[in-house]
């Protein structure tokens, strides 16, 4: 699990090993904060961003205006398994061109900077 701060509610930097050092490294950078709000990283495989069955659908779509009826059943009898191939293709494909670089997050909460003096990890005043 790791960790990231932000200053806004929004944005959110970094990724540490815990929560207290996000927060360090947000009042070290922005010494005017009082607060910040850090949660947990949460990232995912390019796995996660593949659908087969969209990928199907759009080429379906494509199809169905080229030739209209011609195509209607195209594509329609396609397995799990060769669903599954087509998903594990696409994602090596997105993890050799741009493998995800980023994260969402969750549980998040606001640590303030007297928590983190008051535990000792951080001095008093500005960082």
């Amino acid at each position: 699990m790791s960790y990231s701060y932000s200053t806004n509610g929004e944005q959110f930097h970094g990724k540490f090993d815990t929560p207290e050092q996000a927060a360090i490294e947000g009042f070290t950078k922005h010494p005017e904060q009082q607060a910040v709000e850090v949660g947990e990283a949460i990232t995912h495989p390019a796995e996660h961003y593949v659908s087969a069955r969209s990928i199907v659908d759009d080429m379906k779509c494509a199809a169905d205006d080229t030739a209209g009826e011609a195509a209607e059943d195209w594509l329609d009898y396609a397995t799990e398994a060769q669903l599954a191939e087509l998903e594990a293709l696409v994602a090596a494909w997105v993890n050799e061109v741009d493998p995800p670089n980023f994260w969402g997050i969750g549980n998040t909460h606001t640590i303030t900077r007297a928590e983190l003096i008051a535990k000792g990890l951080l001095q008093g005043g500005a960082a």
